[in-house]
């Protein structure tokens, strides 16, 4: 009899344990989902600056080709 209490014992001890330790890797599960969401955040945050940054790229390259064939022209005319 004694002998089953001390295993009953035992055996709440290790639940015990276990327990704690599923309770961690919840909390740690927890936690890395959270950086996944910051991180997906930061991956469309990112994204968009990038369009943002080819758009005013795209944009001053039009302006830079438009400004050199209007001096162009301009310098062919006066040649003339």
């Amino acid at each position: 009899m004694e002998r089953d209490i001390k295993r009953i014992d035992s055996i709440e001890k290790i639940l015990s344990s276990l327990t704690n330790k599923v309770t961690r890797l919840e909390t740690d599960i927890d936690s890395v989902n959270n950086k996944c969401v910051n991180t997906d955040a930061d991956v469309k945050r990112i994204d968009c600056k990038c369009t943002e940054i080819g758009e005013k790229t795209e944009s001053n390259l039009e302006s830079i080709a438009n400004f050199t064939s209007e001096r162009s022209y301009k310098q062919a005319t006066r040649s003339c």
